[in-house]
């Protein structure tokens, strides 16, 4: 609920208390400005970000999957793009999940992810925009 509050002010000239209207979120709290809206704006950007780079990165896995469907059946063929993070089945082996590929696909997409909105943040900056 916004509401209208006064807050007294000293006037510079007459002594006497001047009013001033703002507008505030809560009768009685101060409306909160600086940082704490620009870290949560950061870390909606850096959400936004994760989000659509992950994306991005099941989209290319997808697209790499659908290119091996049904042509070696005991190749030993490791799927994943950049990094593998699952194996085909050999002749007496079942298929593999690896772990370690997984790790480091999930930090590579937090990388770029963060790296991308730290670029366009300094893009904007030197523009003039926010």
């Amino acid at each position: 609920m916004i509401r209208l509050a006064l807050i007294p002010m000293l006037s510079r000239s007459a002594g006497k208390p001047a009013y001033s209207a703002t507008l505030n979120s809560r009768a009685g709290e101060p409306k909160q400005r600086g940082t704490k809206t620009k870290v949560m704006r950061l870390i909606r950007k850096c959400g936004i970000g994760i989000l659509t780079v992950g994306l991005l990165f099941t989209l290319v896995n997808l697209l790499y999957f659908s290119r091996y469907v049904g042509v070696c059946y005991d190749c030993f063929i490791k799927w994943g793009v950049p990094f593998p993070f699952r194996q085909s089945e050999g002749f007496a082996t079942a298929p593999r999940f690896l772990w370690a590929g997984l790790m480091e696909d999930f930090a590579l997409v937090i990388t770029v992810a963060v790296l991308a909105v730290f670029a366009r943040s300094a893009l904007g900056a030197k523009e003039g925009q926010r």
